[in-house]
């Protein structure tokens, strides 16, 4: 946090592409609040979309609004939300496998790589810095869901989960296909879960697309 802050007091660089239109899209959404316009605050909310489909903007609106749109304070604030949880999600994932020590020590230098600071990128507010975290938190709680039979864990799983296809669909589709088929043919062979849960909870995401697309 202490390096990503000097960076950011140092920085003279402008985000390019995809970060300036995210923070386009959030700052015309919280423009209106910031004018006292509060029902169409509401209706910008909840109806104004940008052309990529994904929800990273709505991130930014809470702390452009509470900083009146102070660009520099928001985007911080925002960042640091998304590194502190990438952080918290690493140390629990080494966690399982090391001792406390051993477990922030190993967090605190991934956490320090170009990945989890600017999601891998050259510009800073790319949507890849909240993917980070979302994605380490699913394959995390997919892990301590105990083949879902822990409830608290599988909703928090399905949370981050839908996160990661509403943050990055194709990105998220790409990275999670071949881990959750591996996941669930070991369930399956383990006789952890049975074939007709997964063929029900697959045909269940299958109407919701359907119903999301062509109704």
């Amino acid at each position: 946090l202490a390096f990503y802050a000097l960076w950011n007091f140092s920085n003279t660089t402008i985000t390019d592409g995809d970060g300036a239109a995210y923070l386009d899209y959030a700052l015309y959404v919280s423009s209106a609040f910031e004018q006292g316009n509060y029902f169409e605050f509401i209706e910008r909310f909840f109806a104004f979309r940008g052309w990529r489909p994904n929800i990273y903007h709505y991130f930014y609106i809470p702390t452009l609004t509470l900083t009146g749109q102070n660009l520099f304070v928001a985007t911080l604030l925002s960042s640091y939300f998304f590194i502190i949880l990438s952080t918290t999600f690493l140390y629990k994932i080494f966690r399982i496998f090391l001792k406390e020590i051993d477990s922030a020590l190993c967090a605190a230098i991934c956490a320090s790589s170009c990945s989890v600071l600017f999601g891998g990128w050259d510009y800073p507010l790319f949507a890849e810095i909240a993917y980070v975290p979302f994605m380490l938190g699913t394959i995390y709680f997919l892990y301590k869901s105990n083949f879902f039979t822990i409830k608290k864990n599988s909703y928090y799983f399905a949370l981050l989960l839908f996160l990661v296809f509403a943050l990055r669909p194709m990105q998220g589709l790409i990275t999670l296909i071949f881990p959750l088929i591996f996941y669930f043919i070991y369930s399956i062979n383990a006789k952890k879960i049975r074939r007709y849960n997964i063929i029900k909870s697959i045909l269940y995401v299958l109407f919701s697309l359907s119903f999301l697309f062509f109704i």
